[in-house]
């Protein structure tokens, strides 16, 4: 062997030896990642191992019935706990899938003999889960921007509040799998119109997006955002030229999937096909098949017969919406289109996730990040791959959804950190190249720049992140406070029935211990009356039966509860008795001196509500300069709420009860009393 095949041999070691240093330094980088992303979403284990806020409960409940009685006999059950006494059909009007996957692995991990109890594995899910969705969006930023951006994608999801708030020890819903399959179908599908790849890559992939779709579908509501943005990206493909004939493939198995997944989900079923978003989704694809054509046949086929066709399909779409047969969405999810419509539904808009975001919550939200969005929104468009054009679209459709409600921050999150991650790796990249400069140019020129100035600008990059929220310091509470706060700190609180719900950053245990007295001192067959938010905990930690609860299923209900409250006794007692209602539960915050602090969001905070969506005219029971008017003290609200602080307080009643009865107050802090019905009077 001659000297220059030993020379070049010891070259190309030396190369494997960098790229498998540099490997193995990506990989180490991605392990701390992920394990600060486990820990940091186990931080409110300390207050207790208990699910967090409210619909988890419902969704334990869904997986405890699956266990017991198997996949099938869930789309039969017929639930009369929840919703006293008409009770509400589970498996015709819930998603499934997270119950499903949760009791899947449940019995998989029973049968390999692991000793876990079923309790156990909901409340640490999430946490799984969001770790998981972490590794997933490395792999989706990585695909568009390289190794660098989804390393930093990786690890701003990873300390991203909102992102931790909905996957952090005991949040078991069905945002946790929502995301981490919002992900997986991005990137799916974006390699499978990836015009670069073989048809044979791109047909698994578009088989995975679809499949991913169709999970996607029957396990969260948000699903509706993707029968918008990716019948949207398609076409916006075909503006811009970017258009193959093969995307036409991927879009129909992904879509056509989904769709069979939908007509097979109880929830949704055919009827959904009469929604106006299925029909943006066949639009779609009428369009892109009519341009496949074009382009085959220009000669037969040219520009003003295709854009007839173009304007009789929009035309058809817009006549069948106005005559009736295509539905427009309501409720909530017109609210994310159109936040206005807020205000026409006071159901809707008592729910504090589903306000309207202020725009100082874009910069409490993304912090620092929110500087780089636009640069990585620059670098995208500049490149201009069709796998840019799909994050251009989600990114910025998802901040819109932000926009007009606050909880979906949540969808917009990993996009987020994709598109900051994009522009910090682009500025960072010519400097970086600095540092790894070594001796003289190939001209024989030194560089201009020395290489300590490489550090420059990434350490400056360094210290901004860390001194801004989601990932550090929060400038404003600086400015507020001298308090320190870290993000990890904000998140670093106790789960919501832990802390009864009030936003005190410590255990507060009122709740629980009035939900295991309500379990072991109320009759098996009582009904308890509550306001909506304290339903599931009240089926699931109580063990009794509820008027109403956070499935919202019924706002005419809901409404009528909020009437008992504020009605006189007399009437009061009429609609309990409809009901065959037993108990009273009552949450009201309040200090040692009997002064009502509704900022801890008792019911003392949220008794608005109740009149509004009653149907009553806050006015009347309350005035804003002199307090409860004659009306709203004459109120069973108002009765008893004075009464159980009295009682709490030790002070003289200055409130008498005709038809209820104290029977229990929470000892530490007093804010949850239980009232027996009493209908002898």
């Amino acid at each position: 062997m001659s000297a220059k095949d030993k020379m070049t041999g010891l070259w190309k070691g030396l190369v494997r030896v960098k790229a498998s240093r540099a490997r193995l330094l990506e990989i180490s980088c991605l392990a701390i990642t992920l394990v600060a992303a486990f820990l940091v979403r186990t931080l409110p284990g300390q207050w207790g191992f208990h699910l967090s806020a409210y619909d988890p409960y419902f969704q334990y409940r869904s997986t405890e019935y699956v266990v017991d009685h198997g996949f099938l006999a869930y789309f039969d059950w017929k639930d009369n706990v929840g919703w006293y006494p008409e009770g509400r059909h589970i498996g015709a009007g819930s998603f499934p899938a997270l119950p499903f996957t949760a009791a899947f692995i449940y019995m998989v991990l029973r049968s390999l003999g692991v000793p876990i109890y079923l309790w156990d594995l909901c409340i640490i899910f999430p946490v799984v889960i969001g770790t998981l969705t972490c590794l997933a969006l490395y792999f989706l930023a990585k695909e568009i921007g390289g190794s660098g951006s989804g390393l930093l994608a990786a690890l701003f999801l990873s300390l991203y509040g909102a992102h931790i708030r909905r996957t952090n020890l005991g949040f078991f819903d069905d945002e946790t799998v929502g995301i981490l399959s919002l992900v997986l179908l991005s990137l799916f599908f974006i390699r499978s119109v990836e015009s670069e790849r073989e048809p044979r890559g791109r047909l698994f992939y578009a088989l995975a997006s679809g499949l991913t779709f169709g999970y996607l579908l029957t396990e969260w509501g948000a699903s509706r955002f993707l029968l918008y943005l990716i019948p949207f990206f398609m076409f916006v493909l075909v503006l811009l030229k970017k258009y193959d004939s093969f995307m036409l493939t991927s879009y129909s198995l992904t879509m056509g999937i989904g769709a069979l997944f939908a007509a097979a989900l109880p929830k949704l079923g055919l009827k959904s096909f009469l929604n106006i978003d299925w029909f943006v989704v066949l639009s779609v694809f009428v369009f892109l098949y009519f341009y496949g054509i074009r382009e085959r046949f220009r000669g037969l086929m040219g520009k003003n017969v295709f854009t007839l066709l173009l304007i009789l399909l929009v035309g058809a779409i817009g006549l069948a919406v106005a005559m009736g047969y295509i539905r427009i969405p309501g409720g909530k999810y017109l609210s994310v289109l159109i936040p206005a419509t807020k205000q026409l539904n006071p159901l809707v808009e008592s729910v504090a996730e589903h306000r309207t975001s202020a725009w100082g919550t874009y910069y409490y939200d993304l912090g620092v990040l929110a500087l780089f969005v636009p640069v990585g929104l620059y670098f995208a468009a500049k490149r201009g791959d069709v796998k840019d054009v799909f994050l251009i679209s989600i990114g910025l459709s998802s901040l819109y959804f932000a926009g007009s409600m606050i909880r979906l921050f949540l969808i917009a999150a990993p996009f987020v950190s994709v598109l900051a991650a994009i522009g910090i790796s682009n500025i960072v990249r010519p400097f970086s190249e600095i540092l790894t400069r070594r001796g003289v140019s190939p001209k024989g020129l030194r560089p201009r720049v020395g290489a300590r100035f490489g550090f420059v600008v990434p350490a400056f990059l360094a210290i901004l992140i860390l001194l801004s929220p989601p990932l550090g310091i929060s400038l404003p509470d600086l400015a507020r406070t001298s308090e320190i706060r870290w993000s990890v700190y904000r998140v670093n609180s106790p789960t919501t029935i832990a802390s009864s719900g009030t936003p005190i950053r410590g255990y507060v245990g009122d709740w629980l211990e009035a939900l295991d007295w309500i379990k072991y001192n109320t009759p098996e067959d009582a009904v308890v009356a509550a306001w909506w938010d304290y339903g599931y905990w009240i089926t699931v930690m109580g063990e009794r039966r509820t008027l109403v609860d956070n499935g919202t299923i019924n706002g005419t209900k809901i409404g009528e509860v909020g009437r008992m409250f504020f009605s006189e006794e007399t009437e009061s007692i009429s609609i309990l008795d409809r009901y065959d209602a037993s108990y009273v539960v009552l949450f009201i915050t309040y200090d040692e001196s009997g002064i009502s602090r509704p900022e801890l969001l008792g019911d003392n905070g949220k008794w608005v509500w109740m009149v509004k969506i009653g149907g009553l005219d806050e006015s009347q029971f309350y005035d804003y300069y002199t307090g409860w008017t004659e009306e709203g003290r004459n109120t069973t609200f108002y009765k008893l709420m004075h009464f159980g602080m009295e009682e709490y307080l030790g002070m003289n009643h200055t409130i008498t009860l005709e038809h209820f009865e104290l029977r229990y107050i929470s000892p530490s802090n007093g804010y949850v009393f239980v009232y027996e019905v009493n209908y002898g009077g």
